[in-house]
C-alpha cells in the first residue's frame, strides 16, 4: 500500500465532506508512517501535536476512517501518535506495551486482593456462625472459650492463608479485620486477642 497516496486521497475525500479548516490543516500536516493490522499510524512532528486532537474527535474519526476504507479498500483504524517516524512507531508501541502491562498487574494485584479478602470473610463467617451457636455468650467464661477456639481457627487459617514470613498487605489488612471482628464480639481488645494469637502460634 502506498501510504502516502492513501493518505493523500483521504485527506481530499474528508475535505469535500467536513467543513472544517482547521482538521484540514491537521490532515494536511499529519505525517503517514506505516500500516499494521487493521491501524493506520499518523503522527505528527515536534511542534504540530497540537493539531492531533482534531483528529480525534469521535465524527472526524469517523468521517476519516471512512475516507480511509474509500481510498485503501480495507477497514483501517486511524492510529494518532506523537512523532513522525518509524523509530517513534516503535516506542509508542513499547510505552503501550508497558502501560497494558502496568494495567495487568493492577488488575491482578485487585483479583487477588479480591480473592484474599472473601477468603477471609469466609473464616470470619464461620466464627461469627461458631459463635451464634455458644448458649450463655454473654458470661466472661463463655466467651473465654469461645475466644480460644477463635484463636485456633484463626490459626488454622493463617497455616493456609498467611505467609508469616512475608505476609503480603492484603493479608495482613484481612487479619486484622478478623482479630477486630472476634474482639467486637468477646469485648477484647484486639491486641490481647493479636498476642494470645501469637503466643498460640509459638507454642505450637
Amino acid at each position: 500500500m502506498d501510504i502516502a497516496a492513501v493518505w493523500h486521497d483521504t485527506t481530499e475525500k474528508v475535505k469535500d465532506r467536513v467543513v472544517h479548516p482547521t482538521l484540514w490543516r491537521a490532515l494536511e500536516t499529519a505525517i503517514p508512517i506505516t500500516t499494521e493490522g487493521d491501524l493506520f499510524v499518523v503522527g505528527f512532528a515536534p511542534g504540530t501535536m497540537h493539531l492531533s486532537g482534531h483528529l480525534q474527535s469521535s465524527d472526524h474519526r469517523n468521517a476519516i476512517e471512512a475516507a480511509l476504507l474509500a481510498s485503501s479498500g480495507k477497514k483501517l483504524r486511524l492510529c494518532v501518535i506523537d512523532g513522525a517516524t518509524m523509530e517513534d512507531w516503535e516506542h509508542f508501541k513499547a510505552r503501550q506495551k508497558a502501560n497494558e502491562e502496568a494495567r495487568m498487574r493492577l488488575r491482578e494485584r485487585a483479583r487477588r486482593e479480591m480473592e484474599t479478602t472473601q477468603t477471609w470473610e469466609s473464616v470470619f463467617e464461620k466464627l461469627g456462625r461458631t459463635y451464634a451457636s455458644m448458649n450463655l455468650r454473654q458470661l466472661p467464661q463463655v466467651r473465654g472459650r469461645y475466644l480460644m477456639e477463635a484463636i485456633r481457627m484463626i490459626s488454622e487459617a493463617m497455616d493456609e492463608l498467611y505467609d508469616e514470613q512475608s505476609p503480603d498487605e492484603p493479608s495482613q489488612r484481612a487479619l486484622a479485620r478478623i482479630i477486630d471482628r472476634v474482639g467486637t464480639l468477646t469485648e477484647v481488645p484486639p491486641a490481647i486477642i493479636a498476642l494470645e494469637l501469637l503466643r498460640y502460634r509459638s507454642s505450637r
